[in-house]
């Protein structure tokens, strides 16, 4: 059993469909110092072999990051040679032991990555065949770099990681990059005025309404049948396959009564943030992951309310799912008082809680050594969520 951390960070195209993840790996060892970066070869390996890749990744493709000392020891991995994308070192392409192997590698049917090439793209292709993806950083993007996507026919092709806003991904878009990564898709595509447009006032009103901390269970019944829609698709979501039950459901009042009021309001706010005309269409799985990751986090740790760090994860996407500025939506939402604080300033025990499973995404060790938590917090609660996201993903597609 693979016993460390495990991260995974989406890659989009250009038109914000999922074009993979990105998979970083931390072991025990490190977790418990606080260490990063790229793992090590004997760290992937075993990941390779306990983990599915299903799981991790579902249809789409894995990009890992791998050191040079550790590119032999790639054959030997358990995972569909056809799946993965091995990022290496841009000296891999100026060695050429190095490069033999990383050629024999792309024979096995993966696909090479180069993380920060140098040099003329046309060079790189008569001297490194093998390489079928670049890989850009965009806080170290060269004013050279515009030569390389999009300038020399269609291989290899480009992704520049670690894109922060709109903005950035905009620009890069136009350089001609193929892929991108990055906290881009969390924030808001642009700033709104005063105003909130009509539909979506309509959804944060009913929002509010449901997550009104003192509705009622007839008050709570009573909103979501007025809407035919929502209750339809919430009757079909609690009695698809996701949740097992023996017995229908045929009734609003009969699912509280089954999963309590706080699980049916959380469901309902799911599938109101899945009718809003967002993109990328992968913000409501990320948002689900991380409601799942900090519930999951709350109940390891004997915190009360769990449903309150579920809504805050739940909630965390949501300034980029309406794209309205968070502080416009909190102001229109009657949260609990514990994740107001946690969405608005980061700040209590959701909050630090919301911080874990953040680093869970990126399999960043520092916050849970930080917080003292390297060797009580499992690292399945994360790969477990991600099955979960999952499954909830295709649940509400049904529904």
């Amino acid at each position: 059993m693979f016993d460390g951390m495990v991260g995974r960070l989406p890659i989009f195209d250009r038109g914000l469909e999922v074009f993979g993840y990105e998979l970083r790996f931390c072991d025990r060892a490190a977790l418990r110092r606080g260490g990063g970066g790229v793992a090590g070869p004997e760290t992937l390996r075993e990941a390779s072999h306990c983990l599915s890749l299903a799981d991790l990744v579902g249809g789409g493709r894995a990009l890992v990051r791998v050191p040079s000392d550790g590119l032999a020891a790639c054959a030997e991995w358990g995972w569909p040679k056809a799946r993965v994308v091995l990022a290496v070192p841009g000296a891999v392409a100026r060695d050429a032991g190095l490069g033999a192997v990383a050629g024999g590698l792309a024979a096995l049917g993966y696909a090479i990555a180069l993380c920060d090439p140098v040099g003329d793209p046309g060079r790189l292709r008569r001297e490194a065949a093998y390489v079928s993806l670049c890989l850009f950083d965009a806080d170290r993007l060269a004013a050279g770099v515009a030569g390389w996507p999009g300038g020399h026919g269609l291989d290899p092709r480009c992704l520049v990681a670690g894109v922060g806003t709109r903005d950035q991904f905009e620009r890069c878009v136009k350089l001609g990059f193929h892929y991108f990564q990055g906290a881009f898709v969390e924030r808001p595509g642009r700033l709104r005025g005063p105003d909130i447009p009509g539909n979506r006032l309509a959804l944060l009103e009913l929002l509010a309404k449901l997550q009104n901390p003192d509705i009622s269970i007839a008050e709570a019944e009573t909103l979501i049948g007025r809407d035919m829609v929502l209750s339809y698709k919430l009757l079909r979501l609690i009695n698809s396959a996701f949740f097992g039950l023996g017995k229908p459901v045929e009734s609003i009042r009969r699912a509280v009564l089954v999963f309590g009021l706080g699980r049916v309001k959380n469901w309902a706010s799911v599938i109101l943030m899945n009718s809003v005309d967002y993109q990328p269409r992968e913000l409501l799985a990320m948002a689900t992951l991380r409601a799942r990751t900090c519930e999951s986090l709350a109940q390891h740790l004997n915190r009360p309310d769990p449903e309150h760090y579920y809504l805050a994860g739940l909630f965390s996407l949501l300034d980029a799912i309406m794209d309205l500025p968070r502080e416009q939506i909190l102001a229109a939402l009657n949260l609990p008082a514990p994740v107001h604080t946690a969405l608005l300033e980061g700040a209590g025990p959701v909050g630090e809680v919301l911080r874990l499973a953040l680093a869970f995404e990126r399999a960043d060790p520092a916050p849970l050594v930080a917080a003292g938590l390297a060797d009580v917090v499992p690292s399945h609660l994360y790969l477990d969520a991600i099955r979960w996201s999952r499954d909830l993903g295709a649940a509400l597609l049904a529904a």
